[in-house]
């Protein structure tokens, strides 16, 4: 079943990206990204608006706080209970990572205490029902290749531009699988 969208949010600066969020009973339940018209971000609010006043508050405090780049609190996230344990860890971890602050498949597996689990970190990105909040996209590939994302390449270059990281990747000269076809 959609949701019905009830509130959208508009700015003229940030990466060009559409944010949308689902909640429901105060928390946010998915979000998912699209290619914006390169206008800004926006973002758009699906659900009950009555039952969701507070998190649409505490989204709205995240989004101003990201625009500015600046650390923010976490918006109400529903976790589902059949999210593993290293999963849960690695989306914890991936909270820690600032804007404009990096890190690799590998070094995430180490730091949550599973050296040698670059994979299964990527599954753990692939299944992150809260892309840009638990920011995976702050995760590259080794020798600093841009890795994949799932909400698309292309969004991920985006929010990478926007956080002052890009360079990082740009400087290696190692293409990404879209950018070498």
């Amino acid at each position: 079943m959609k949701m019905p969208l009830f509130e959208t949010t508009k700015k003229s600066h940030g990466p060009a990206i559409g944010v949308h969020f689902e909640l429901v009973e105060n928390r946010i339940h998915h979000i998912y990204m699209t290619l914006g018209n390169g206008e800004g971000l926006e973002w758009y609010l699906y659900g009950d608006s009555a039952r969701n006043k507070q998190v649409q508050k505490q989204i709205h405090a995240w989004m101003k706080n990201y625009l500015d780049r600046l650390p923010g609190t976490l918006p109400a996230l529903y976790f589902s209970p059949k999210i593993s344990a290293f999963h849960r860890k690695v989306w914890e971890y991936l909270t820690t990572l600032s804007i404009g602050q990096l890190a690799s498949y590998g070094d995430v597996a180490e730091a949550v205490g599973s050296k040698g689990a670059a994979r299964a970190v990527g599954t753990a990105c692939a299944r992150n029902n809260f892309p840009l909040l638990i920011p995976c996209h702050r995760v590259i590939a080794s020798k600093a290749a841009l890795g994949g994302f799932s909400c698309g390449l292309e969004i991920k270059r985006r929010l990478l531009e926007f956080e002052k990281c890009w360079h990082h990747i740009r400087n290696y000269k190692i293409e990404s699988r879209t950018e070498a076809s």
